[in-house]
């Protein structure tokens, strides 16, 4: 059967795109599935080696596209590269969620300074808690994750509201 198995039952799906190469008919895709009225989250965005244009990123983002990002990846596990981009991403308010390639108990590689890390690039503590638990708890349970917005900037400093809570 052609079934959509979604995160605890909600509008929410988890989708891995391939490591290497493009799928022509992910636009396509995306939008049926928004029509639907499903929200796929994409995962680990940054290890997708023919997706480097961030563009490409911020309008799926627009579209109401979410981004999980992998925490280990900002500790090296995945190349510099990667670790950059997912930097990058996250300085730009373009992840959504932090997660972990962890598929066995015995393997915890979850660090203590993640948050202080997250708040460091983000610029704000609401939205490295965000990233690792508040945005989950949304998707637990159906609700809308929306986007940050500025609200106000002062010499070069952004003020974000929280549009969430």
């Amino acid at each position: 059967t052609n079934q959509l198995f979604s995160l605890n039952n909600s509008k929410y799906f988890l989708l891995e795109l391939p490591f290497h190469g493009r799928l022509s008919y992910l636009d396509d895709f995306f939008t049926t599935m928004l029509e639907y009225g499903y929200t796929p989250i994409i995962a680990h965005p940054e290890r997708y080696e023919d997706y480097k244009n961030l563009d490409e990123f911020s309008s799926w983002i627009k579209k109401g596209i979410l981004f999980q990002g992998n925490i280990e990846t900002l500790y090296g596990k995945y190349g510099e590269k990667a670790k950059n981009k997912l930097e990058t991403m996250i300085k730009k308010h373009m992840v959504h969620f932090l997660g972990s390639d962890i598929h066995h108990e015995r393997q915890t590689t979850y660090e203590k300074d993640t948050i202080s890390l997250l708040e460091t690039l983000t610029g704000s503590k609401d939205m490295a808690l965000d990233l690792v638990d508040k945005n989950i708890e949304w998707v637990i349970k159906n609700k809308e994750i929306k986007p940050y917005k500025i609200i106000e900037e002062k010499k070069g400093l952004k003020v974000f509201k929280v549009l969430n809570r």
